[in-house]
């Protein structure tokens, strides 16, 4: 969880969801599964946030789910408020394991060309986080403005 998740998570005025989005996805039963949730009246009085991450292969999917909420809410005159964070996520790259050659085993040289191993490698991924509220709320607003 990161920090901003932490610092609205731990707070008592907002009940914090927080759904990852994966290429797999249903793009109707996320936009619909945001919507339930901040229409919904809570009997505790806290807040309703939804929170998406993303990494980069499917940000494209988030702001369709993002958007197509948003245009649903508006239709009720429910007023929304955005808030976006752009974070990276350490990931890592399985590297390649040492095989030989097979056209050259054909030939007979079989150990004179091999595939070296490779390292695996850590990378830095780029995750987009989308917040929606029915309210302002100001740790997220000083945050992302």
């Amino acid at each position: 969880m990161a920090t901003d998740e932490l610092a609205i998570a731990d707070d008592e005025k907002h009940a914090l969801i927080t759904s990852k989005v994966i290429s797999s996805h249903a793009i109707t039963k996320k936009a619909s599964a945001v919507i339930n949730h901040l229409r919904a009246q809570r009997a505790d009085g806290k807040t309703a946030v939804y929170c998406f991450r993303a990494q980069s292969s499917v940000v494209n999917k988030l702001i369709s789910i993002v958007e197509i909420a948003k245009r649903e809410l508006l239709k009720d005159n429910t007023r929304i408020y955005q808030y976006n964070a752009l974070c990276a996520q350490t990931i890592t790259v399985k590297g390649r394991a040492a095989t030989a050659n097979d056209q050259d085993n054909a030939e007979g040289d079989s150990d004179a060309f091999q595939t070296m191993a490779e390292p695996d490698k850590t990378r830095k991924a780029p995750v987009l986080s989308v917040y929606l509220a029915r309210a302002s709320i100001k740790k997220l607003k000083d945050l992302y403005g």
